[in-house]
């Protein structure tokens, strides 16, 4: 069994309770527009462009055959434009580029090489409570892999989180729900005509998923991207605050401020992104605030 893998980080203590290895699939079905994983969107592997690095010695246009690379003078000044549409991943630039500058994004991992370097970490899980957590992209896209990886780790007794939108088959979701310790839900928007014009999708199918692990009993914490001047209202609040309400299977609510990471990401992979303003802390101690006057106690600040 193998999947894309985009990253695998090591030691995160963001993604689930105590130090853990969070596992990045690629692929995912929603197109949030302030995505913080912008390269996590598509299926397949693609080919990243970081400019910082590149010294103009073309040596990536000698090696690609199908016109990717293009040198063109501005302005006196030599600039390298990268055509992604017509990369065919043969990774020939990447292996010509001296300087890294050229890599490939998303990369064929068995569930054996997955669990190699999860298994070097077990004495951190131990000692910190730790564990796994299975990212993305959208780890309901890729349930068989996500199946094999969840009973591996319950084999060698790790802690298990899936981190997800919650848009995915009901029966998807169904195959790894008892394989799963934790879930890590992104709640982004509320209501529905502002759910599909933020991340393309209804937010029916993530309701009915949402009512399906309450029913299941199963643990959840709900994570909130908050972006300036997009859902950073009384209603978004509130809704959260139902949510916390409504589902009782939600153990706390954490809130995940805007950052503009996702711009330069998007760029060295060929798409585009849309800018939103970083929030104050003083905006980000008002949000809390607000939740805490309502009455949700169980809420905080991610960064």
């Amino acid at each position: 069994m193998t999947s894309y893998i985009l990253d695998i980080n090591r030691c995160s203590i963001y993604d689930g309770p105590g130090l853990r290895t969070s596992i990045f699939l690629k692929g995912c079905p929603l197109k949030c527009k302030w995505c913080h994983n912008p390269e996590s969107q598509s299926f397949l592997p693609e080919l990243r462009y970081m400019e910082a690095k590149c010294i103009d010695c073309r040596q990536c246009a000698l090696a690609c055959t199908q016109g990717v690379h293009q040198f063109i003078s501005q302005e006196g000044k030599l600039q390298h434009k990268v055509e992604h549409g017509q990369c065919i991943q043969c990774g020939a630039c990447i292996k010509a580029c001296p300087t890294g500058a050229l890599e490939q994004v998303g990369k064929v991992m068995t569930v054996e090489e997955v669990m190699k370097i999860v298994k070097e970490d077990l004495p951190f899980y131990k000692k910190s409570k730790g564990g796994v957590t299975l990212s993305g992209g959208e780890p309901l896209s890729h349930p068989d892999f996500v199946l094999e990886i969840l009973e591996a780790c319950g084999q060698a007794g790790i802690h298990r989180c899936v981190e997800t939108s919650g848009f995915g088959k009901r029966e998807n979701l169904a195959r790894i729900v008892d394989q799963v310790d934790l879930f890590l839900l992104d709640y982004k928007i509320t209501g529905e005509v502002a759910h599909l014009a933020y991340t393309g999708v209804s937010p029916k199918l993530i309701d009915e998923n949402m009512n399906f692990l309450r029913e299941k009993g199963k643990k959840v914490i709900l994570r909130c991207p908050i972006i300036p001047g997009i859902n950073d209202t009384e209603a978004h609040f509130d809704g959260i605050i139902q949510m916390g309400q409504h589902y009782t299977n939600i153990e706390s609510i954490e809130l995940l401020p805007y950052h503009k990471l996702g711009v330069s990401k998007a760029l060295q992979v060929g798409m585009g992104q849309e800018t939103f303003r970083e929030p104050t802390k003083e905006e980000k101690q008002k949000w809390l605030t607000y939740c805490q006057a309502k009455g949700c106690s169980n809420i905080q600040i991610n960064l």
